[in-house]
C-alpha cells in the first residue's frame, strides 16, 4: 500500500490567513509559504480588483505540470 511520507522536519508546517497575506502582495502571483524548493507544494495567490465599468483583465500562466485552482473570495466572477 502506498503511503503518504511523514512530513519533512525542515518544513515546518504553516498557516497564514489568505486575506492578511494577500493583502500586501504587490505582484500577480505571491507563494503563501517560504517553501518553494524542489518536491514541494507551493500554494499561491493573485489579486484581482474589479468593479463596474472597471477593465482589469485576467491573469494568464502557462505551467509543465497540472494546477489546482481555489477561489476563497469572490464576487459575480468568472471563477467562484
Amino acid at each position: 500500500m502506498n503511503r503518504i511520507p511523514p512530513p519533512d522536519p525542515s518544513r515546518e508546517p504553516l498557516k497564514v490567513n489568505i486575506y492578511e497575506r494577500m493583502s500586501g502582495a504587490a505582484n500577480q502571483l505571491i507563494p503563501l509559504f517560504p517553501y518553494d524548493d524542489a518536491g514541494s507544494i507551493v500554494p499561491c495567490g493573485a489579486v484581482l480588483w474589479g468593479g463596474p465599468d472597471m477593465e482589469y483583465g485576467h491573469f494568464f500562466h502557462g505551467n509543465s505540470i497540472a494546477e489546482v485552482v481555489v477561489v476563497y473570495g469572490s464576487h459575480q466572477s468568472l471563477l467562484s
